[in-house]
């Protein structure tokens, strides 16, 4: 975090003058999130990880085909162990949850994670935009979609 300040000492206090001050906060540091979840449809096994290997170091991940069962892994980012874990048919039959958990993880909302799996994979992708609280109706929610069309928020049928 770096602070700045600004005073304009040069004015003197008189009839219609002042004195300015400005201070200035700038947050560089991102804020740190422990997991994150984005759901891809039609994935393909290699893709994801071809994505995941441009992030990370070290991946490992129990299975390259997916299947129908869930594929488990782990990975490094900054030193940092990252939990993979991927979850066929989630979210309707043509989505895959892909689940990031770590200490320290590429990116800072599932929002961003989901914009570079777009940028890598060019299928459509979909994400929680991050206000949804357990227990609150599921009707009326909305995701992030990202697909050709760009990134809107939409209901998820």
């Amino acid at each position: 975090m770096t602070f700045a300040m600004n005073s304009n000492a040069g004015l003197q206090p008189a009839p219609g003058r002042f004195t300015m001050w400005s201070i200035v906060i700038n947050r560089q540091e991102k804020q740190k999130v422990r997991d994150l979840e984005i759901y891809i449809r039609d994935l393909e096994s290699s893709a994801v990880s071809s994505w995941l290997a441009s992030h990370l170091d070290d991946i490992e991940l129990r299975d390259d085909a997916l299947g129908d069962r869930a594929v488990k892994g782990s990975a490094h980012y900054r030193a940092h162990r990252v939990r993979i874990n991927l979850y066929p048919g989630a979210g309707g039959k043509r989505y895959t949850s892909v689940i990031l958990e770590g200490e320290d993880l590429p990116w800072v909302s599932d929002l961003d994670c989901a914009r570079s799996a777009w940028r890598a994979m060019d299928t459509e992708i979909r994400c929680s935009p991050g206000d949804w609280k357990e227990g609150e109706p599921v009707e009326d929610e909305k995701w992030w979609r990202l697909d050709q069309r760009g990134e809107q928020l939409a209901v998820w049928n």
